[in-house]
């Protein structure tokens, strides 16, 4: 998501390119944060995830 968005103000840089990229990049931003909300929750609650990664 932090990729999207410092990519998204590269672009925006470039005239050109700003003119068609803000639709494509509002869907992409809001995919990635669609998946994050699933699995960053499935990670914190997780027994499996949490003997995994211990101390």
């Amino acid at each position: 998501m932090l990729v999207s968005i410092v990519d998204y103000a590269a672009v925006s840089q470039i005239e050109i390119m700003a003119q068609g990229d803000t639709g494509k990049f509002i869907s992409e931003l809001i995919r990635s944060l669609l998946y994050a909300s699933i699995w960053i929750p499935c990670f914190i609650r997780s027994k499996r995830v949490r003997n995994t990664f211990v101390n």
